[in-house]
């Protein structure tokens, strides 16, 4: 009995902690499609309850900002940027100017690829880049 008890307090802790982690929060953008960074139509904006069309491209200023698996984003002008996750089967491309800024945690993390074509990538934030 006493297996059974612990057994269903630690699923429920294992369930609330991941349910925590992948809720999402107010004003996090997503990208619904390949493009530019600067095209509102790359992006979706969390209104803290669904997903909708994003009104604005986003920058550090908002809170996280995921290139979700198989869409690329191209950073052709100038950008500052904060809480940034490229996803495995994301690109980010920068022919621009891309600073990172430096908030809380990770600032750019590249889990997917990243390629650096031309212009500059500086800040002082912290940038990832996972193995492969």
């Amino acid at each position: 009995m006493k297996t059974i008890r612990f057994l269903l307090i630690f699923l429920s802790i294992c369930a609330f902690t991941i349910a925590s982690a992948q809720s999402q929060v107010l004003n996090s953008y997503r990208t619904i499609q390949s493009g530019d960074w600067n095209s509102v139509a790359t992006w979706q904006r969390f209104d803290g309850n669904n997903w909708i069309a994003a009104a604005g491209v986003p920058s550090s200023a908002d809170e996280n900002i995921t290139i979700r698996e198989g869409h690329t984003v191209t950073v052709s002008d100038t950008r500052t940027i904060d809480q940034t996750v490229v996803e495995a089967g994301g690109s980010l491309v920068l022919t621009g100017s891309l600073n990172v800024a430096d908030g809380a945690g990770e600032d750019l993390i590249i889990n997917g690829t990243m390629s650096w074509n031309s212009g500059i990538l500086s800040g002082p934030g912290t940038t990832l880049i996972s193995e492969g």
